[in-house]
């Protein structure tokens, strides 16, 4: 075949009236690749039939985006191959296609191929068609494509999945930032939580910029947070603890640009939040409050207090990978085999610690894969083991979840100290906020001596409570189950013939009941 590589303006270029794409998108990522490198791929064209007097104009075959990005960008113009029919540019799909089916490449050259046949106006699917790969891993693939050298190489020797690749695609633009993920994460799970982490403290970072610009809007000085702010004495004191000359409370909002005003920013790592504080109170003749005098008193409180803080935030975060986790391996009837024994175990022995808040019903329905109620009143005898796989799973996650809140008094210890040893035990990896949780429930503490040996007097402060508790979908003690507004009836258990398949030798048992 006859081809030559021409500069042509792109004024000059024709879309081809037979692309199977009709909407070229949003070519924005292009035309920034373009201001940098380039073009680097040429465009396919074929001559057009030349009119009397009218310049030469080509069809495009193959470079429909590029085409666009350069009339976007301005350029002069653009490199293309000139082929001498549109046969000609079909076998050059055509062998591109093929080349992007051969075998033996590592992921990254698998990567930069799909990220070529992206450019020559190729589709994810049309890329399955061509290399039978299916379309979610040529995704993922293109998303390995955008990534720093460390990114690749970890792809090449199979350190880094091209699942935890498209989950770094958006930390592609920091280097560092992917550097220390690979870092502190080995693929799977552990990878997870740090990247959660990372993308928690990334928006973090975006709250902290946004309250900035709008002190700069409100013309509200600020200044740096003091080291230790929150415990210990300060010569800045948050405005409101202040109370003026006749004793009245000072509003923050009304007294931010005063003189003597200035805005901090608190908890710039946990929570980021702005808080007025006057800068010296004494030279303002502002007094001190009660708040500020009990501070005095126990100087340590705060300190313990914004720890416990950043715990809890920690927790928040971690909370949502692991219940993807939970999902994707108790999921399915052979997954919930992998805890039977665990579920048997709390049925038998705690029925009321299998009470589910509202915000896990869905997650129990999920696992279940129905609603409960009335599913279960004839369900067979695998159906029972998974719905109860996924009660335990529920109750668990909402007895763990009480730690993510300052009130923890209706959490149970034992509870979530079994449930974590359980999840690790078939291949979880517990996030550095959940390790931290760990290590603080596994000490006696100081409330032990008060509580009775089994500890179980934080489960609930109502009467005692029955077998046939119900999960209550909304919170509001009504019975709802996933959308059903009815009370579960007592269900019996479904164990193995053989007990002691069920390893309860040796197992953990949960005390108080």
């Amino acid at each position: 075949m006859t081809m030559t590589v021409e500069q042509i303006d792109p004024r000059l270029l024709v879309p081809n009236e037979g692309n199977l794409r009709r909407d070229e998108g949003d070519v924005e990522d292009l035309r920034a690749s373009i201001r940098a490198v380039g073009i680097l791929q040429p465009l396919v064209v074929t001559r057009r039939e030349p009119v009397d007097g009218e310049a030469q104009t080509y069809t495009v075959e193959i470079g429909h985006r590029r085409r666009k990005a350069a009339l976007a960008e301005e350029l002069d113009t653009v490199p293309c191959l000139v082929a001498e029919d549109a046969g000609a540019a079909l076998r050059i799909i055509r062998m591109l296609g093929e080349n992007g089916a051969r075998v033996g490449l590592t992921e990254s050259e698998n990567a930069d191929a799909y990220a070529q046949l992206l450019l020559l106006d190729w589709t994810p699917e049309q890329i399955t068609a061509a290399t039978g790969r299916p379309v979610e891993q040529v995704k993922a693939a293109v998303s390995l494509a955008k990534l720093p050298a460390k990114a690749r190489a970890a792809a090449d020797r199979g350190a880094l999945t091209l699942e935890d690749a498209a989950q770094l695609e958006e930390f592609a633009d920091d280097e560092k930032t992917i550097g220390r993920l690979l870092k502190r994460g080995s693929h799977g799970w552990g990878l997870k939580h740090v990247i959660a982490e990372e993308k928690a403290k990334r928006e973090r970072k975006e709250t902290v910029a946004r309250l900035k610009a709008q002190l700069v809007l409100d013309r509200v000085k600020l200044v740096s947070t003091p080291q230790g702010w929150g415990y210990g004495t300060h010569t800045m004191v948050a405005a409101k603890d202040l109370v003026d000359a006749d004793g009245v409370r000072l509003n923050p909002e009304q007294v931010k640009t005063k003189p003597g005003f200035a805005a901090i920013i608190r908890d710039p790592s946990t929570a980021p939040r702005v808080e007025i504080v006057c800068t010296d109170p004494a030279a303002w003749a502002y007094r001190t409050a009660r708040d500020v005098e009990a501070e005095q008193a126990d100087p340590g409180r705060a300190e313990r207090e914004a720890k416990a803080a950043a715990l809890r935030e920690a927790l928040t975060v971690a909370a949502p990978v692991r219940e993807q986790f939970v999902r994707e391996s108790f999921g399915s009837a052979r997954g919930a085999k992998k805890v039977l024994a665990e579920a048997v175990r709390l049925a038998v022995l705690a029925p009321r610690l299998l009470d589910v808040g509202g915000n896990e019903s869905d997650l129990v329905c999920a696992l279940a894969g129905t609603a409960l109620h009335p599913a279960a009143q004839t369900a067979s005898a695998d159906r029972l083991n998974r719905m109860l796989v996924a009660r335990w799973v529920g109750a668990n996650e909402t007895n763990l979840r009480r730690y993510e809140g300052t009130y923890t008094y209706a959490a149970n210890e034992t509870q979530a100290l079994s449930y974590l040893d359980a999840l690790t035990g078939v291949g979880y990896q517990l996030s550095d906020a959940e390790t931290e949780l760990y290590a603080t429930l596994s000490q006696p503490g100081e409330d032990d001596e008060e509580q009775d040996d089994g500890g179980d007097v934080n489960i609930s402060s109502a009467d005692e409570l029955t077998d046939d508790s119900h999960i209550d979908a909304d919170g509001d003690g009504d019975g709802e189950t996933c959308g059903v507004d009815a009370e579960i009836d007592p269900v019996e258990v479904a164990v193995p013939d053989d007990l002691s398949s069920l390893d309860v030798v040796g197992a953990p048992v949960v005390t108080g009941v």
